[in-house]
């Protein structure tokens, strides 16, 4: 008992990572948690022998140990609160400024502690409390969500797929290529000033139908992907029954079980994939084959980090070239599979030109503002307000992605003995007029508006018209290569809010306008 009250450092060090686990329980898996943990344990048990050495007492040692512990991983969350300060129409860098308060407020905390000649046994039961408090919560929150999800079925049921099997040449590679937030031509000019007509003629010139109507479904990816890769709606009432508002885990279940998976695992298909780094895919795609970049941190890592004083020096560093790698290791090696003997649906999901921004338009490394975060629309503009240098970002990282794939397309093509199909499709718009709780506050046609780009046989092109939506792609690639017979489904488009993502908003009509 009397070791156990100064484990207070180590129930600190613990709880952000549990917290942050539990929030976010219907995207990750226990194994987001391992490295996290463990670093977090020995770090603190190491600066507390540290302390201990230095003032001769194990109570003053774990206070201090708690104190930094606190003050590091609440750091982002304190800089948060902080008004956005701007000069001549620019945010002001507030960081190091109040990295500097910090360091001196939390130094005179720890002199205090060590000069007082109080015992501080008071104190430290009173940590040690909080503490557990602190661990139990996110641990009663991940053992209700284990406990409603534990009948939960691991399947989306279909009754449309059929036990024909064509012939091994019948058969082509598939490519699903996702370009996340991949804006439409007339897009990227009305709000952009940005024209990437080269990019769409090279596509046409190398046989592409370019759907230049095209509207995603949904506005958030994983909500998009599970509806193409099922080629059905989202129905409201998936929801856990009983789990918070916000819980995603049934989409998590649709894409590792998804109808596309089922249907072309049954025409002996092996399936490859390029995850990115975002949790809710990276983890949940069912893969006879994953090909990624070795990853120095996961995202879950990466949000982590971004709450404590690292997170400025780590983004432009390990992140910022993490990320980078990964986008361009999907892309040079995409082609390197058309050699595979076999027929492969491959899913590659490139996350860009979406935030963060990581090139410029010559594949350089820009001058990094604000944080490097994966987020978009307001989630974004929370951190840094600056709509027009968002803007500026985002056309020159297109920019170059659109040279890229270009070069994947060339290779791709060339090096296939037979024409594959490729789906190169963005699973929703940016959000440079996105906030994500204010849908009248929100730009529905430039997060909605997506490109589009299929390369299919003649039968499928046909049959593809400009409006085409993503929820279609898959029905008609079946019906025109496997003979299956899908009835086409109407082309909507939806809203849902992120703290709401059940509530579907219908906004077809408002995006035609």
């Amino acid at each position: 008992m009397k070791y156990f009250r100064l484990a207070h450092p180590l129930l600190f060090a613990l709880a952000p990572i549990l917290l942050l686990y539990s929030h976010n329980i219907d995207l990750v898996t226990p194994a987001y948690l391992v490295r996290p943990l463990v670093a977090a344990s020995l770090g603190t048990v190491i600066f507390f022998a540290l302390v201990r050495v230095i003032v001769k007492s194990n109570v003053k040692a774990a206070i201090i140990a708690s104190l930094w512990t606190i003050g590091f991983y609440s750091f982002g969350h304190v800089f948060q609160l902080i008004p956005t300060v701007q000069r001549n129409g620019l945010a002001v860098d507030l960081y190091y400024p109040f990295l500097i308060v910090a360091l001196i407020f939390t130094a005179a905390l720890t002199a205090l502690i060590i000069s007082t000649r109080r015992t501080l046994l008071v104190v430290t039961t009173y940590l040690t409390t909080v503490g557990i408090l602190l661990v139990c919560f996110p641990l009663f929150t991940v053992t209700r969500y284990a406990i409603q999800t534990a009948g939960q079925k691991t399947g989306t049921p279909t009754n449309e797929t059929s036990s024909i099997v064509v012939g091994q040449k019948e058969k082509p590679d598939i490519y699903y290529l996702v370009l996340d937030g991949y804006a439409r031509a007339d897009v990227l000019k009305e709000i952009y000033q940005s024209d990437n007509s080269d990019f769409i003629s090279f596509l046409q010139q190398a046989g592409f139908y370019i759907a230049d109507q095209s509207t995603a479904n949904y506005p958030q990816t994983f909500f998009s992907i599970a509806s193409s890769l099922n080629s059905e709606y989202i129905d409201s009432t998936m929801a856990t029954s009983g789990a918070a508002a916000d819980d995603r885990s049934a989409l998590r279940t649709m894409i590792e079980n998804s109808a596309t998976h089922s249907f072309l695992k049954e025409r002996g298909y092996q399936f490859v994939t390029f995850p990115s780094g975002w949790v809710g895919l990276s983890q949940h795609l069912p893969a006879d084959l994953k090909l990624h970049e070795a990853a120095t941190v996961s995202e879950f890592e990466n949000i982590l980090i971004a709450t404590t004083p690292l997170s400025r020096i780590f983004d432009r560093t390990i992140r910022t070239n993490q990320h980078r790698r990964e986008v361009l290791f999907a892309l040079d090696h995409l082609p390197d599979l058309a050699s595979n003997p076999a027929p492969t649906f491959t899913y590659v999901h490139i996350m860009s030109p979406h935030p963060p921004f990581v090139f410029d338009a010559n594949g350089g490394v820009p001058v990094m503002k604000g944080g490097l975060f994966a987020y978009d629309g307001s989630h974004y503009f929370k951190y840094y307000p600056d709509k027009a240098l968002y803007r500026q970002q985002y056309r020159d990282q297109l920019a170059y992605v659109s040279k890229k794939v270009m070069a994947t397309v060339t290779q791709l093509l060339e090096q296939s003995s037979q024409p594959p199909v490729i789906i190169i499709q963005s699973d929703h718009g940016p959000g440079s007029q996105l906030d994500w709780e204010r849908p009248d506050q929100t730009n529905m046609k430039e997060r909605l508006s997506i490109l589009n780009a299929l390369y299919v046989p003649a039968a499928m092109k046909s049959e593809l018209y400009p409006t085409i939506t993503p929820v279609n792609t898959f029905r008609l690639l079946f019906n025109t290569v496997f003979g299956q017979n899908l009835d086409r489904l109407p082309d909507r488009n939806y809203f849902n809010t992120w703290n709401q993502p059940w509530e579907f908003i219908d906004v077809s009509e408002s995006i035609k306008k």
